[in-house]
């Protein structure tokens, strides 16, 4: 993927964790199937706002704002640019998941991202009709697979780990889960920052993000 980033830097500051107002989302309620709650870190976009757990990126014809309760990364160029937010402050991932809930896939590239120094796994739709789960970056343990990307059932996207294995899933719901893909652990997850963001050209349609949410190892499911 040529990313905006120069590999998937880890940027050192504060992480005050999760709403809109950067405010740590305590308060969460715990859902079913793994939903977010405790010490979870999220975003629900709705105050127009840059909370402070996030780092802005983007590429001169890509631009990223909050704006009608959505994440909005749109673009302006005649070859592929990219924009999005980078978590400030690197997590545990573990044995945790994170999440993003999709209004519109837009762009070339629409994704989620884990990343230790140049070594990702991706949960990303390819020309708004393919959806990908991808480890890349490793020396070995590079794999992927995809699936046909339906706007109106692949609504809920996350990177899942537990018991030593990482799943991509996707959901109408939030509560039944489709795979896209599963492997080993390929690279340390104990450091890790996480990237939503999209690419795209001129005349692409824009990408909209409704929700984020992290749940690091450690806490309460």
């Amino acid at each position: 993927m040529a990313s905006a980033l120069a590999g998937c830097s880890l940027i050192d500051a504060a992480d005050n964790g999760g709403h809109g107002d950067g405010t740590p989302r305590d308060d969460a309620a715990a859902g079913g199937d793994g939903a977010p709650g405790g010490c979870s870190i999220a975003d629900d976009f709705e105050d127009g706002l840059k909370a402070a757990i996030w780092n802005q990126f983007d590429d001169e014809d890509a631009q990223v704002r909050e704006a009608n309760g959505v994440l909005e990364i749109s673009f302006s160029g005649l070859i592929d640019a990219y924009a999005g937010y980078e978590l400030a402050q690197p997590i545990d991932l573990t044995e945790g998941e994170a999440r993003i809930e999709v209004r519109t896939a837009g762009g070339t590239f629409t994704g989620l991202e884990v990343c230790f120094d140049d070594m990702e796994l991706e949960l990303y739709t390819e020309d708004v009709d393919t959806l990908i789960g991808e480890v890349c970056g490793t020396d070995s343990n590079d794999d992927v697979d995809e699936i046909p990307f339906d706007s109106l059932v692949h609504l809920v996207w996350r990177i899942r780990t537990q018991d030593g294995a990482v799943y991509w899933e996707v959901s109408q719901d939030g509560d039944q889960w489709d795979l896209v893909h599963t492997q080993a652990i390929p690279f340390p997850l104990d450091v890790v920052t996480i990237i939503v963001e999209a690419g795209g050209v001129e005349g692409d349609p824009s990408a909209a993000i409704e929700s984020f949410a992290a749940t690091p190892t450690g806490c309460a499911q």
